[in-house]
């Protein structure tokens, strides 16, 4: 009986242990799939320093703490899109919404390779993204308020949006679109600082035009509003020599000309960014008419850029030649960028000076002018429309046209340099002598 006993209890131990290893062996072919996701999600965030100095945030958890990420909410699809505001829909067949910033949601989702909507204060104040895989990856997360990803790196990838926020609140951000489809882009009340950095590209019109946000020189902060080339004749000039003293005679060539407005012109519109990018392009549309009616050149934006900051100078001629020195120290290629690049500046030029040129203005790097859009007492309304006289008045200079007669109206040359006194200026035109010098068909008989 003894043997019998002791052999029950060897099978039952041998059951139990049988038992015990199947548990054990479905346990690890159940949990090893998931077990390397996880790994391979972190190694993938890792990685996101490898070719760079920098290392995560130390206020921040590391990936591998997930203590603080909670569990992903994601829609894919028309069900993401529909999420999206109204404005927004129209720009977007496909989404992924990503409702906590898990990595290795993200992950998978860039790997899709479908567009991504990241929350950043809720709804509707989100940053919408189509981003490219290898240009984000997450390195530290906490909850929905901070993203640590990699900088930027420009590629070719056409249509996307790049978006990088470098350890930003979420309270401190929104992008959407107005009803008139213009980009509205803001900080909230906080003014943005060299560590709370923010970047994206997008396209606001498919095939029109693309709105930017860069930071270069500490806390300097551009927002760039771009407008792609079109089917445009290539501009003469272009490559011409760095030695070149006067352009060429002009026959209907195409001009890319680039807007630029500083902080004190937002301020003057009531502080408003699409009100400031709106007031600048219908300005260059307006010169744009005029310099289409009356001579051989043809205008085409080639992106409008507002700064929040202004640049220092009060002095027209210093303020000119700073912006000048500034705008070709930060493009390596003007010429290939922009022929003509004005500054619309709310800063009071000191006397009575609303508006100087560089002249002439021949030369690979583009031509610079500034003109001031504020009031000056007495002297200069600065109504919108005024504003495109004064505007169209400095390009002429750029482009070697002189002071025109200014008993040469009604109505006036718009190169009279009372032209903006008198009440007729609503009909402004060039003069036969200002369109020749604007065309190239007349020498420069004098300077400025």
């Amino acid at each position: 009986m003894r043997t019998r006993m002791n052999f029950v209890k060897d099978y039952s131990r041998v059951i139990i242990l049988m038992v015990v290893s199947l548990f054990v062996l479905c346990s690890m072919i159940y949990s090893t799939p998931v077990e390397q996701h996880r790994a391979s999600a972190l190694i993938s965030a890792d990685r996101a320093f490898d070719d760079d100095s920098s290392s995560p945030p130390q206020d921040l958890p590391r990936v591998d703490d997930q203590s603080n990420l909670g569990e992903a909410v994601t829609l894919q699809g028309p069900d993401c899109v529909r999420q999206l505001p109204e404005e927004l829909q129209k720009f977007f067949k496909d989404c992924t919404l990503l409702e906590n910033l898990d990595p290795r949601q993200i992950r998978a989702a860039l790997d899709s390779g479908a567009p991504i909507t990241i929350p950043i204060a809720g709804q509707p104040r989100r940053i919408t993204a189509k981003l490219d895989r290898t240009l984000f990856a997450p390195t530290a997360i906490q909850g929905q308020e901070r993203l640590r990803t990699r900088p930027i790196v420009r590629t070719a990838v056409s249509n996307s949006f790049v978006g990088t926020v470098v350890d930003m609140p979420r309270s401190n951000a929104g992008v959407t679109i107005s009803d008139d489809n213009r980009f509205i882009f803001g900080f909230g009340s906080s003014s943005p600082k060299a560590e709370d950095s923010f970047f994206f590209e997008t396209l606001v019109e498919p095939q029109r035009s693309s709105f930017r946000v860069l930071t270069y020189r500490g806390s300097d902060v551009l927002l760039k509003f771009s407008f792609p080339e079109d089917d445009a004749p290539k501009p003469r000039g272009s490559n011409t020599s760095s030695t070149s003293s006067s352009l060429s005679p002009l026959t209907h060539t195409t001009q890319r000309i680039l807007g630029h407005g500083d902080q004190a012109f937002i301020n003057s519109l009531g502080g408003s960014l699409s009100g400031a990018f709106a007031r600048m392009e219908f300005l260059i549309t307006c010169i744009r008419l005029w310099y289409q009616n009356f001579t051989n050149v043809r205008f085409q934006i080639a992106e409008l850029w507002l700064r929040l900051s202004n640049f220092g100078p009060t002095n027209a001629t210093t303020l000119r030649d700073t912006f000048q020195t500034h705008m070709e120290s930060i493009a390596h290629q003007p010429a290939a960028t922009y022929h003509v690049a004005h500054l619309f500046t709310g800063v009071n030029t000191d006397g009575s000076t609303i508006g100087l040129s560089q002249f002439p203005g021949a030369g690979p790097l583009g031509h610079y002018a500034i003109s001031q859009m504020i009031v000056e007492p007495g002297f200069y309304d600065a109504t919108v429309f005024g504003q495109g006289i004064l505007v169209a008045h400095e390009v002429g200079h750029n482009y070697n046209a002189t002071h025109g007669s200014c008993n040469a109206g009604p109505p006036p040359d718009i190169m009279c340099a009372g032209a903006l006194g008198g009440p007729d200026t609503r009909l402004a035109s060039f003069s036969a002598v200002s369109i020749g010098l604007i065309n190239g068909e007349e020498p420069v008989k004098t300077t400025r």
